[in-house]
């Protein structure tokens, strides 16, 4: 009888680690980045939430940016976390839109604008 509560527990606690890996998936391909403007103060993300066009402006100053690896798979996956004054996330590249070159040069554009 107990290995029967055991396997259920197991069961469970499987269900609700999976629950977890698909919701924190969805959150970030939530939003979808495709264009981001650079100027001497502004970054402008542009791309689209729930399938609608979505824009915001950021200010450069005020953002910290990082570059990032996933690196459970094959080849690696790289992409920008951009963290905002209000500790919102934008993650660039989660839907592998954009090639290692490019998440370089942005990267490296706006680390020279910040200085």
């Amino acid at each position: 009888m107990t290995s029967m509560y055991l396997i259920f527990l197991i069961g469970c606690c499987c269900l609700f680690l999976s629950l977890y890996a698909i919701i924190k998936a969805y959150q970030k391909a939530i939003v979808f980045i495709n264009e981001v403007c650079i100027d001497n103060r502004m970054i402008k993300l542009k791309g689209y939430r729930y399938n609608t066009e979505w824009e915001e402006s950021l200010t450069i100053k005020n953002i910290d940016i990082s570059l990032k690896e996933q690196t459970n798979r094959r080849p690696y996956i790289y992409y920008l976390e951009i963290i905002d004054e209000y500790n919102g996330k934008y993650y660039l590249n989660t839907s592998f839109y954009w090639s290692y070159p490019e998440i370089l040069a942005i990267y490296t554009d706006i680390k020279n604008a910040k200085k």
